[in-house]
């Protein structure tokens, strides 16, 4: 209907039909939109989730007569989703149906489709604000007016509850997700209309108001409202700051200090602070950073006043570490947008980090004692110093007091981690490239020894001597835990009732839980590192280099779980290489690399097997079948990081310069959410080469093929060796894992890089073009070999791998010399058919052979040469006994008839006789059928 509304539109006026058959009406627009406006306000979201779509293409419309039409839809729209997007559960949390409630809307596969639903509606609202954001704004402004008056009522005293969220804070949530979301295309509606005057008079009205009411006693409406206080700061004009700005940042101060549990109970407040309070503080912190992110030019005139909030707030024991380290990113980034010279800046940075970076900077004999000083002294003989600071070679008894030195030991060194995080996150995205050089890499390389040697003995608490040190009742502590073996499975077990409040952790899983935390943050501000730090690393020498990657950030490699092994892929190598400017790529990445993959390649390859080995054994009881899909769960997981790492190796055209981070990019903040995120993935702000385009090599693909090739036989360190500089055996390994998804993206590298060995591109220093030669017979071997494993265990699937595996083996062979085909490759290729054959007769060798010299006449055929279709036609053709069975035959059962039966005895109907008479009575066929 939407797609032909001129059809339509003579019959777009409301209609006053009442009969019972609407749909025979000639006016069925009208209908149909009533209908799909019943469907859209159905308090079944699984059901209402439907007209989404419809309101999605309606609202996209260009049609004015369409949005004429849906106009009186719209206050009925918003108060249908304003219903439908709220965090609650239907039915009700009492009542008979209560349990089965929380069993259908607290579960994953609800919270999933509900987050779906919600982004859709937004889109829905998006899309509206371009046709009326007038009326929606006033809607909002409605709901506002209120929300405001119903807080007002709840100023009383809070009284900590631990039943599901109320009503009101449910419809706060409501008004948080349309501010938050919907405000900025509102604007853009607008401003397209020249009516942005008009927005701003509404804004700052609503904004006005926020802060004129008293803010609710109750934290969970607290921190929404000062979180739709700041989004609405943002696009009020700034010509409003002088009255609003210094107010709001008065209650968002004030809102770190509010808790209101902590009646006088001592000076432990940081351990009384319930989970609302932390959520309000957690709430306020993101708002403040997106805030200063989205305006610092409006935020840093009061910078003297937010420092000085700051320095207080740090020794608050009510703030909790995590929202100061928020606070301190946000005061890091209004220091590198300072109008000032770059003395001033880094003279100021350095007065406002000097308490973190000080922690971590090298030991000297001079040193006072500190706590974080005999941790690092500790660290530097390795695993055991580690193991003996933090008491982990103490029984789990020694841990139950908080007031212990090894409890104080983790948590200082936590909240020392977490200040050098924050610090190392926004120093390491500058504006450009001169604070890069003036500001950062002095600021952040005093702490890089600290941090590698501790990073080296984290790593090594894996080690076997190592845990052979940690007392037996704290050595559960490195296994993994069931809650994330259920993760990897994507099972619900064990999931807490939402309506208590979660039990206090043990001493054992306090002990688990800061050793993942620290080693993944430790992971992440070395990743940081050498983004922060590219301007003065990569020139090192490399021998230095490998001290810092490989005995540092790669120390006990072969002992790491996997879960650990794929957070320093993801977290430190990959980094790595993104952090490396183009100029150092022949002496940082090209001797350095190869190693860490060819390790990861070797450790996959070991893990595969023993997944294999365990299907084929065949596990009988629950725990056993658990740890098998578990196994084989973090062997895909590591398979998917090692194809995203050679994917970049094979793009990279290295880090050229610094792209500085707009300023209006992340409006909203979403992105910044994800920054302060004190566990998030961090993002680079250096741009490197093509990274989705297979078919081209960058510039670290290049420098890869024309490093000098050195023989370990007159070198004593074999690492520099590389007989496959392009890592061709390690595609051809990962074509032989049953994984389909990581053998599709090796087997579509492999043409890309064969035909890049075999026509290099020129030489930069000579500029003289290299002769074109022929792919070296023993890779060559090892790739098809590759390829063969690879249509027998992943062949099955015909739609993607199939294909790609069977281009890879033509292009192995095309990019050989004959003698070369007809020798090796021709032995191999009959070896694996005559072993794929039922029977091992001297015939069967022989047909084996004479398919392989015909398969080899007709692909080089220099008088008719075929198209790549036909090679891949005729070399399937010769493959075919070794290609898996597809998945939809795999568990057919195929019926045998083994005695010899009569043929089937037919009726004499189905040989009508045949009249002389070729002319039809006219009672013939279906008009007989009728004739009465």
């Amino acid at each position: 209907m939407v797609s032909r509304w001129t059809k339509y539109r003579s019959h777009s006026s409301p209609c006053e039909c009442t009969s019972p058959m609407e749909f025979s009406c000639s006016n069925i627009s009208t209908h149909v939109l009533d209908c799909v406006l019943r469907i859209t306000s159905h308090p079944i979201r699984m059901i209402s989730a439907s007209a989404n779509l419809f309101w999605l293409a309606a609202f996209g419309s260009h049609d004015a007569s369409l949005i004429l039409r849906l106009t009186p839809f719209v206050p009925t729209l918003f108060m249908s989703w304003r219903r439908s997007l709220r965090k609650e559960g239907f039915p009700n949390d009492s009542g008979v149906h209560s349990e089965w409630a929380r069993g259908v809307f607290d579960s994953d596969e609800y919270s999933g489709f509900f987050a779906k639903y919600r982004s859709e509606v937004i889109r829905c609202l998006n899309l509206a604000n371009s046709h009326w954001p007038v009326e929606i704004l006033q809607m909002i402004t409605a709901l506002v007016d209120d929300l405001l008056k119903t807080s007002c009522t709840t100023t009383g005293d809070f009284e900590s509850r631990d039943e599901c969220p109320s009503s009101l804070v449910c419809d706060w949530d409501v008004l948080e997700l349309f501010i938050e979301s919907t405000l900025a295309s509102i604007k853009d509606g607008f401003a397209v209309r020249g009516q942005i005057d008009q927005f701003d008079h509404t804004s700052s009205a609503l904004l006005r108001q926020f802060l004129q009411v008293p803010f609710s006693m109750d934290p969970n409406l607290r921190g929404k409202q000062i979180m739709c206080a700041c989004v609405l700061m943002q696009h009020v004009d700034s010509r409003h700051d002088a009255e609003l700005l210094i107010p709001l940042l008065s209650q968002i101060f004030a809102c770190f200090r509010f808790n209101p549990t902590t009646n006088g109970a001592g000076p432990n407040v940081s351990v009384l602070r319930s989970k609302p309070v932390v959520d309000m503080h957690m709430s306020t912190a993101s708002a403040f950073f997106r805030l200063t992110r989205s305006c610092p030019e409006r935020v840093m005139t009061h910078f003297d006043g937010i420092g000085t909030e700051v320095t207080n707030l740090w020794a608050d024991p009510n703030c909790g570490m995590v929202e100061k380290c928020v606070l301190l990113e946000a005061l890091i980034l209004l220091c590198l947008r300072l109008p000032q010279s770059i003395e001033v800046q880094r003279d100021l940075l350095k007065q406002l980090v000097s308490h973190v970076t000080s922690a971590w900077s090298t030991p000297t004999p001079t040193s006072e004692s500190t706590p974080m000083l005999r941790l690092l002294t500790s660290c530097a003989t390795g695993g055991s110093g580690l193991v003996s600071i933090l008491g982990l070679d103490q029984p789990i008894s020694a841990h139950q007091d908080f007031q212990s030195p090894y409890v104080q030991m983790r948590i200082t060194f936590g909240q020392n981690v977490l200040a050098l995080l924050a610090t190392s996150r926004r120093l390491s995205e500058p504006a450009n490239s001169q604070q890069l050089q003036q500001i950062t890499v002095p600021l952040l390389e005093p702490v890089v020894s600290s941090v590698f040697i501790v990073v080296r003995a984290f790593n090594e608490l894996w080690l076997p001597d190592t845990r052979a040190l940690v007392h037996p009742s704290v050595l559960p502590a490195f296994e993994m835990t069931e809650h994330v073996k259920y993760t990897l499975l994507s099972l619900q077990i064990g999931r807490t009732d939402k309506r208590h409040l979660p039990e206090p952790k043990t001493p054992l899983e306090r002990i688990r839980s800061s050793l993942y935390e620290h080693h993944e943050n430790l992971l992440t501000i070395v990743g940081l590192l050498f983004t922060g730090l590219s301007p003065s690393l990569y020139h090192l020498p490399t021998d230095q280099l490998a001290v810092l990657l490989h005995q540092g950030c790669c120390a006990a490699f072969e002992h790491l779980p996997d879960l650990k092994l794929n957070s320093l892929l993801r977290l430190v190598i990959r980094q790595f290489i993104r952090g490396c400017p183009k100029e150092y790529l022949s002496t940082a990445l090209v001797p350095l690399i190869p190693p860490v993959i060819e390790a990861v390649v070797q450790r996959l390859d070991s893990r595969w097997n023993q997944v294999t080995q365990m299907n084929h054994e065949g596990a009988l009881d629950d725990k056993a079948v658990a740890c098998e899909l578990v196994e084989e769960r973090l062997a895909r997981l590591m398979s998917r990081t090692l194809m995203d790492m050679l994917r970049l190796i094979y793009t990279f055209n290295g880090c050229e310069s610094l792209v500085p981070q707009s300023d209006g990019d992340q409006v909203d903040g979403d992105d910044g959410m994800e920054d302060i995120n004190m566990q998030a993935d961090t993002k680079s702000t250096t741009s490197v080469g093509p990274g989705h385009d297979v078919r081209t090599i960058g510039a670290l693909a290049r420098a890869l093929i024309t490093a000098p090739t050195i023989d370990p036989q007159v070198t004593t360190d074999s690492s520099a060796f590389c007989s496959d500089p392009l890592f061709l055996q390690c595609l051809s390994k990962c074509l032989t894992w049953p994984d389909s998804a990581t053998c599709f993206k090796a087997s579509q590298w492999i043409p890309t890089l064969i035909d890049a060995l075999v026509q290099p591109v020129a030489n930069g220093a000579t500029s003289i073009p290299l002769v074109k030669r022929p792919l070296a017979g023993p890779l060559a071997e090892a790739v098809l070999f590759g390829v063969l494993c690879g249509l027998h265990v992943n062949g099955k699937n015909a739609e993607t791998n199939l294909s790609s595996l069977l281009l890879a083996g033509v292009r192995v062979y095309t990019s050989v010399d004959v003698s070369v085909a007809c020798g090796g490759l021709r032995e191999l290729v009959t070896k694996v058919l005559i072993s794929a054959s039922s029977s091992d007769t001297m015939q069967s060798t022989q047909s084996v052979q004479l398919a392989v010299q015909n398969f080899e006449s007709k692909l080089f055929e220099k008088s008719k040469p075929l198209a790549d279709k036909a090679k891949r036609d005729v070399f399937r053709k010769l493959v075919q006994p070794i290609i898996g069975i597809p998945l939809s035959q795999r568990f057919r059962d195929h019926v045998a008839i083994t005695t010899s039966l009569a043929p089937l005895a037919r009726s004499k109907w189905r040989h009508p006789a045949r009249n002389g008479d070729s002319s039809f009575p006219d009672s013939f066929g279906l008009s007989e059928l009728f004739s009465s």
